[in-house]
């Protein structure tokens, strides 16, 4: 097999998601691309001397030229939801009204006078030498 040859619509095909596709064929085929009129020509050159049949490494090419596609129209179709979360992130990292307000009134929300912030190993630790003590203080 010395070459592979074939023509995509550029009306069909982005060149966005030929480039996609052309990615996961590059670790064994050198891949050259041109335009001519409105197709895209794709030429396939495998790197080392493969048997394989031609058909089956376009057809192969092309189901992967369709994943690519999908995904990019996924993505398009996403956009808005990861633009809100995108959003929805960085606007909660912006001081909001309640650190407004515990600033004024002089409390700290990052102190832990309950000890709500420390994991309960510790406070299992903390009481454990607590009723050791106890004892001892009782044994005396």
């Amino acid at each position: 097999m010395n070459k592979i040859l074939f023509s995509l619509n550029s009306k069909i095909t982005s060149l966005e998601a030929l480039y996609s596709a052309c990615y996961v064929f590059i670790d064994k085929f050198y891949i050259y691309l041109d335009k001519k009129g409105e197709n895209f020509i794709v030429s396939l050159q495998p790197k080392t001397q493969v048997k394989a049949d031609p058909r089956k490494v376009e057809g192969e090419f092309r189901n992967e030229l369709l994943n690519s596609l999908l995904r990019e129209k996924i993505t398009g179709n996403n956009s808005k939801i990861r633009e809100y979360i995108i959003g929805q992130a960085l606007y909660s990292s912006v001081p909001s009204e309640i650190d407004e307000f515990l600033s004024k009134t002089g409390e700290d929300y990052q102190e832990d006078p309950l000890g709500i912030a420390i994991p309960w190993e510790e406070k299992a630790k903390k009481r454990a030498k607590a009723g050791k003590a106890r004892k001892k203080a009782g044994a005396k």
